[in-house]
């Protein structure tokens, strides 16, 4: 089969020599920068109402996109996605 051929997946092409991932690295991935951008935000925003709207809004997006990713893998978007609670309890 040649690399030219690709199969269609749920969202798009994807082609056959391309390399596979864990749902778990790439989650683990977006914490891990997830983190890293609170941690510039607190050295870079010392008025605190400020500082926790944009940390806030930068949690949304990420978990917004691990959603997504969860969605993606196993196409149940309420099988798999975190509560709220949960969320809001996680340091991200």
């Amino acid at each position: 089969m040649s690399k030219e051929k690709s199969f269609i997946s749920k969202i798009g092409e994807v082609a056959y020599d391309e390399k596979q991932v864990s749902y778990y690295y790439i989650e683990d991935m977006l914490r891990m920068l997830s983190g890293r951008i609170l941690t510039i935000i607190d050295a870079s925003i010392s008025e605190e109402k400020q500082n926790k709207a944009i940390k806030d809004l930068v949690k949304k997006e990420i978990w917004t996109q691990i959603n997504k990713l969860q969605y993606f893998y196993w196409g149940d978007k309420q099988a798999h996605s975190v509560k709220l609670e949960e969320k809001e309890s996680d340091p991200l």
